[in-house]
């Protein structure tokens, strides 16, 4: 495997037909004129444990210092997989919901590595905020925010400028649900339900910001802050709500302010700005960002299904009225599937003249025993 590589063909496959029947796990070769070997496996199952069984052979037979990537495999803390298996256990209601918080946990663990993931979120947090600081510059900090040592500076007004993000760190956990409540599903379609969310895996966010002040006569001036700010714990009810058709969203948010625990940390302070000043106007904002974003009556959207810029579930007919509306994006069709033996192919001779090394065998051999052993009846221990 030295002399090859690995991919799935054909390339420009959508994500769910990776492991489909039409596609090959192509071993190609790195020196021209060289064969090149196919495999293929109808079950999509399977074809994926082939394919990942071979990924990880290369890796070793490549070693540490052949390789220019390094592992291929992008792995999750085996702390965060002890604290996901921890807050499944506990009392009663973190029992009702294991299964599901367990599969949330598990796909969060898969993905919250990976720079896609970490650019989604920074991504999505950075436009949230400069909506929020369009809409909320120029406002006054809250009187109930100001911390008395404020007065000893001889400051008339005070606040922060807009916040830019430097930085994302979705944290080692997703929230926990519990005690989920069906509210009503009306015959229209509207869908309401309720259910306590709870919080610890450490959401943390670097920013930057200025510090902005007057002093008496109209004297104004600003430090530079950067800033991080992790969010360690919190919890309440989380409302959720999908109203009737043509709607393509899920609306979800708190009924009341939530319980937050927020830990903020300089990264770069001047040291003539007192810290409690700094972290009292932090508090007042996120609590102001919350309000106008995430508890009732604000509510945050989730698309459930793409509308093409529509906003909404339309019949065809109603689509051609809309002018300059892009074209429906195509749907990809159900392939059927049917059990076979995995088949090797080459360009050149039949695989019954193919030599697989024998490191590779050795992974491809652990693929059928790996694969009963985990159809097994599932067993949860109370």
């Amino acid at each position: 495997m030295h002399d090859y590589t690995l991919s799935l063909y054909p390339n420009k496959k959508s994500e769910a037909e990776l492991f489909g029947r039409t596609t090959a796990i192509r071993i190609l070769p790195k020196k021209k004129n060289d064969t090149t070997y196919y495999l293929t496996c109808r079950r999509s199952v399977d074809k994926e444990d082939w394919y990942l069984a071979l990924i990880s052979a290369t890796q070793l037979l490549l070693g540490d210092h052949d390789s220019p990537s390094g592992n291929a495999k992008v792995l999750f803390d085996t702390s965060a997989m002890i604290k996901l298996q921890r807050s499944l256990q506990g009392n009663a209601a973190r029992r009702e919901m294991q299964w599901l918080n367990a599969l949330l946990g598990r796909v969060f663990l898969g993905t919250y590595k990976t720079e896609t993931w970490r650019g989604y979120w920074e991504k999505k947090i950075k436009a949230k905020l400069d909506r929020l600081t369009k809409a909320m510059d120029g406002q006054p900090c809250n009187s109930s925010a100001i911390p008395p040592s404020a007065s000893g500076h001889g400051l008339h007004r005070f606040g922060l400028r807009p916040f830019q993000v430097q930085s994302v760190d979705t944290g080692d956990a997703i929230p926990c649900l519990t005690e989920p409540n069906l509210i009503s599903l009306h015959p229209n379609g509207e869908w309401l339900a309720q259910a306590q969310i709870s919080y610890d895996g450490c959401f943390t966010l670097v920013i930057r910001t200025e510090l902005y002040y007057l002093w008496p006569r109209s004297r104004q001036a600003s430090i530079p802050l950067v800033l991080s700010i992790t969010l360690r714990r919190l919890s309440g009810k989380l409302v959720c709500k999908i109203k009737p058709p043509p709607s393509n969203r899920l609306w979800i948010a708190f009924d009341a302010m939530p319980d937050m625990d927020w830990h903020v940390t300089p990264v770069v302070l001047d040291k003539q700005i007192k810290w409690s000043l700094v972290t009292h106007l932090i508090q007042a904002k996120i609590k102001d960002w919350m309000a106008n974003c995430l508890v009732m009556p604000n509510m945050e959207d989730i698309p459930f299904s793409n509308s093409d810029g529509m906003g909404g579930i339309f019949a065809d007919a109603f689509r051609q009225t809309i002018p300059d509306l892009p074209p429906r994006s195509p749907q990809s069709p159900l392939q059927p599937r049917s059990p076979c033996k995995p088949t090797l192919s080459t360009t050149k001779q039949p695989s019954s003249n193919i030599i697989i090394p024998r490191l590779v065998r050795q992974y491809i051999d652990r693929v059928p025993s790996k694969i009963s052993s985990s159809r097994t009846n599932p067993t949860i221990k109370s």
